[in-house]
């Protein structure tokens, strides 16, 4: 909760730090979301979540969330 005098804000500060992740996690996260509302089991989201886990190991912005870790630096991801 914020007053409402901060929420703008806020809410450009969410959206910041939502835009700094990589594009393929973070429309992988929102289709599970959206997904999951009519997963019945735990066992069917997990799995669901398992899967974009695994393509997202294969794409280019893994190895260059890696490198960007390694090197101390924030990533330049492509949604590769």
């Amino acid at each position: 909760m914020v007053p409402s005098e901060d929420l703008f804000d806020e809410a450009v500060a969410v959206a910041e730090a939502i835009a700094s992740n990589s594009p393929g996690g973070v429309r992988m996260s929102k289709r599970a979301l959206q997904c999951n509302q009519e997963v019945t089991s735990y066992a069917a989201a997990l799995e669901l979540e398992n899967r974009g886990q695994a393509l997202l190991t294969r794409g280019a912005d893994m190895p260059e969330a890696h490198a960007a870790f390694k090197e101390k630096r924030p990533p330049r991801f492509t949604g590769q």
